[in-house]
């Protein structure tokens, strides 16, 4: 039911996930699992294919709490994205920038004088 030709990477994580469509016609990312390994029992969402073969996603909930047919337990991808925390560089101020820093027009706004005439 599910293959490794619709993995892709996380932006953010680089993990391998799977893009899953919800009944509000809203994408999720769902972590993909090798298909001979076992779903994480964690899951909270149900997975199957739809007639066009779309990969489609449910919530187990109360009233359906069971997998039903060909579903397989998933875990949302938003729960266990590992979002690398680089650390940030922040650049230091030129001297140039932090005297005009007090400045109330940008930079690139010229004193041009005026003249009138009658």
């Amino acid at each position: 039911m599910l293959s490794e030709y619709d993995v892709v990477a996380c932006r953010r994580c680089r993990a391998p996930i799977w893009w899953a469509v919800t009944a509000a016609k809203h994408r999720q990312a769902v972590n993909a699992v090798p298909v001979d390994a076992e779903p994480d029992p964690a899951g909270r969402l149900a997975l199957y294919r739809d007639d066009t073969g779309r990969l489609r996603v449910r919530t187990l909930t109360k009233e359906r709490a069971e997998l039903e047919h060909a579903e397989v337990r998933g875990m949302a991808h938003a729960a266990t994205c590992g979002r690398p925390t680089a650390p940030v560089a922040v650049a230091e101020p030129e001297p140039e920038a932090a005297a005009s820093a007090g400045r109330l027009v940008p930079d690139y706004i010229v004193d041009i004088p005026i003249r009138w005439h009658r």
